[in-house]
């Protein structure tokens, strides 16, 4: 976009799906200035009880997503894993509504 707002409003927050060569695995892009892990590269969270995240509550919110059984943050993207078993389209609904509320809150450039 050719705007050159500084702050990142909900409406700029874009959230990009994308397959992977996984079936049970999908990317979400985040567009904009928002960082999802500061300075961590990448984390990879699986829904056993005992990996935790309390410091990125985010993790916790799509770990509850009933299906998902792994998150992946990248810089600007999250990957999700699921269940075979499971159907992608409330998956994909719920997280991008969260990523989206996550987004629209976040401080861009903010230090870790």
């Amino acid at each position: 976009g050719g705007r050159g707002m500084a702050t990142a409003a909900h409406e700029d927050i874009y959230i990009g799906v994308l397959a992977t060569p996984n079936p049970n695995a999908l990317k979400f892009v985040m567009s904009g200035e928002v960082t999802l892990t500061g300075s961590v590269d990448t984390l990879t969270l699986t829904s056993s009880p005992d990996a935790a995240a309390p410091e990125i509550p985010l993790a916790a919110d799509l770990l509850a997503l009933e299906g998902v059984t792994g998150v992946m943050f990248g810089y600007d993207f999250v990957t999700l894993r699921k269940d075979e078993e499971a159907d992608w389209d409330p998956i994909e609904r719920a997280a991008t509504s969260i990523l989206q509320h996550v987004a629209a809150s976040a401080t861009p450039g903010q230090p870790a």
